[in-house]
């Protein structure tokens, strides 16, 4: 049998197949009921839990329905797949509401949560931006016996939610136990990179200045990381506000030198000009903006505004340079 998307399958079919399996269930039919409900789901491609999205509203809101008959099936029948199924409803639909529908018997509770449960939807709260709801969750739980790796993601879980919440100071003391605990982790680089963000909050530049040592070892460190790229931009802004301007520009370079095609490589180029012309070393400050105009005619990545702004600068250099003819030239 094919496996039939959403798009593909008559809605009415779904909606018919769905009071089928709950009324069956209703009459006690419980085997014809479970039949329907596999038979569902083996269309919409749910037994693959690799292929489910639960930000798709659609899927999630006919998942939702087929797994609280099927979970009240397997309780009436004692089936011995109940408690896998629960885990997996349990990890995959965090703000399911129908657990509490279901009665437990005291033989066919379910067992505690494998710790990748909990870390997946935990996960799931964080990106659904339910702060709360994934903090309450480890505080439910008993971790003590949980392996370093999925402690080390409870820990930069929670320093997230403390940071987006901004108590910084939680956020600190976690993240910088996470980076001292879990020095082999998947999580390191983006720890660092919260840990960094945390400190550049701060109104005091020595304390935004110490942040700069957390974004220059994600860089130093994960090189490869899709955030360092990110980690030197920001390390040089902060020094930028500190005024450390020569630190500053360090940074800006190895950004355009290394990640030539990154993110933060347009703005980098940019701040490279605006310092020069801040401390009047014009030109330096028109060499770097002359990238800017150059590379626009020969890439698409620079954009149509950042070189009309660098024309817009080269121009009030020229000025500065009484170099009129420029400056009409870099206006037109």
């Amino acid at each position: 049998m094919s496996v039939l998307s959403l798009s593909e399958i008559n809605p009415f079919f779904i909606e018919w197949e769905l009071i089928l399996a709950e009324s069956y269930f209703q009459t006690n039919d419980y085997s014809l009921s479970k039949a329907i409900v596999y038979r569902l789901l083996e269309h919409i491609n749910t037994q693959n839990e690799q292929n489910f999205d639960p930000f798709d509203e659609k899927r999630r809101k006919i998942f939702l329905r087929c797994y609280k008959i099927l979970l009240s099936v397997m309780q009436k029948t004692n089936d011995t797949e109940f408690s896998s199924t629960y885990e997996f409803v349990w990890a995959n639909f965090p703000d399911a509401d129908f657990f509490a529908e279901i009665p437990l018997s005291d033989i066919f509770q379910p067992k505690p949560a494998k710790p990748e449960s909990v870390i997946k939807r935990a996960y799931i709260f964080l990106d659904l931006m339910q702060n709360q709801k994934a903090l309450d969750l480890f505080s439910e739980l008993n971790t003590q016996k949980w392996d370093q790796q999925s402690l080390c993601h409870k820990q930069f879980i929670i320093g997230k939610v403390y940071r987006r919440i901004r108590n910084f100071s939680q956020a600190k003391q976690v993240l910088s136990q996470m980076i001292v605990n879990c020095k082999n982790h998947e999580k390191i680089p983006d720890a660092l990179f919260l840990l960094a963000k945390v400190y550049s909050f701060s109104h005091d530049p020595l304390q935004r200045e110490f942040g700069v040592s957390y974004y220059q070892q994600l860089a130093q460190s994960f090189p490869d990381n899709s955030l360092a790229d990110d980690a030197l931009f920001w390390a040089g802004d902060i020094l930028e506000r500190n005024q450390k301007y020569d630190s500053a520009l360090a940074h800006y370079l190895i950004e355009v030198s290394l990640f030539s095609s990154a993110d933060f490589t347009p703005e980098s180029y940019w701040r490279l000009a605006w310092i020069q012309y801040k401390r009047q070393k014009y030109d330096s400050a028109l060499s770097w903006l002359d990238i800017i105009i150059q590379s626009h005619h020969n890439t698409a990545w620079f954009s149509s505004q950042e070189t009309s702004r660098a024309l817009f600068w080269k121009s009030k250099i020229l000025e500065l340079l009484e170099n009129k003819e420029g400056s009409k030239q870099a206006r037109k």
